[in-house]
């Protein structure tokens, strides 16, 4: 196991399992904005990038709490 897993799990332990989906929610609620604003013209690249790495920590951490078999 990495450290990037072990940090995961961490977060997963810390924080709980509630907590987590619920910042999984705002995560993918801010990077659909960041994406609409891309459509209207609005679109700052950075902003979209940190969204999109927020998005897949989130959904690591995802993985760790509901079934990773059926998620594959």
């Amino acid at each position: 196991m990495t450290e990037a897993d072990h940090v995961l799990r961490r977060a997963v332990l810390h924080f709980g399992a509630e907590s987590r989906t619920i910042k999984a929610a705002e995560e993918c609620t801010e990077l659909s904005l960041a994406l609409l604003h891309a459509v209207d013209g609005r679109a700052n690249m950075d902003n979209i990038c940190e969204e999109i790495a927020d998005v897949e920590i989130m959904l690591a951490q995802l993985r760790l709490i509901y079934d990773h078999e059926k998620i594959s």
